[in-house]
């Protein structure tokens, strides 16, 4: 029974990531917040060869480029979190997800001949508990960029409905993020009307992993 929100925001000009989240890991500490622990989330890229359907085509061994046209390339987004240490997430570029044990990561170096392992990215920090929420704090890397993005990740633990819990979270990630910051942003929007899911959290990191940019004002 949880909701969960995925914030990214960067730090003020002059201050490295590394001090921006420790500033903030203080606040959230002053309010009562108790450590838990650490977490993680990873990703891998899976890129489709010239040629090769994606997965969420239905002839995923059948050449594209009959006739000298070319299938766009396709991706697989691999993830794991410390929240599901079982499991393999595999996101397609459709945001279809399926859920596998950890055997799955054997699976993917067998398709070499169809896909191209690419870049991997990850997100780490510090896991605290304040009343009914779970609140994450920590930071993004890129493979292949230097860009580091700083993470707020918020659990409200009273319910699994969109709708009922939204608003809550929003207040909160305004009270731990204040004025000093330049703004946040929701990677993805889950629908406000429906029950959340383990895949819904890993849908919003594979929109940060995959789409960098500069966050935007949540309003």
């Amino acid at each position: 029974m949880v909701v969960v929100m995925l914030i990214s925001w960067e730090s003020p000009e002059g201050m490295s990531p590394g001090h921006a989240n420790e500033k903030l890991q203080k606040k959230i500490e002053i309010l009562g917040g108790k450590i838990l622990g650490k977490w993680d989330v990873d990703c891998e890229v899976y890129s489709s060869l010239n040629g090769i359907v994606g997965l969420s085509d239905t002839q995923t061994t059948q050449p594209a480029n009959l006739g000298g046209a070319t299938a766009p390339q396709q991706a697989i987004y691999v993830l794991h979190n410390s929240n599901y240490s079982l499991s393999t997430f595999a996101i397609l570029e459709d945001n279809t997800v399926l859920i596998a044990d950890s055997s799955f990561d054997q699976f993917m170096p067998h398709m070499k001949v169809f896909y191209k392992k690419g870049q991997r990215s990850d997100a780490k920090g510090n896991r605290y508990e304040l009343n009914e929420f779970i609140i994450k704090t920590g930071v993004a890397t890129f493979g292949g960029s230097q860009q580091k993005i700083l993470l707020l990740e918020i659990t409200y633990l009273l319910s699994d409905y969109v709708h009922e819990s939204i608003g809550i979270i929003r207040e909160l990630a305004k009270l731990l993020l204040d004025n000093s910051f330049p703004g946040i942003e929701t990677p993805i929007t889950v629908r406000e009307d429906k029950k959340f899911s383990p895949s819904d959290l890993l849908l919003q990191y594979k929109a940060l992993f995959s789409h960098v940019k500069k966050p935007s004002t949540v309003k």
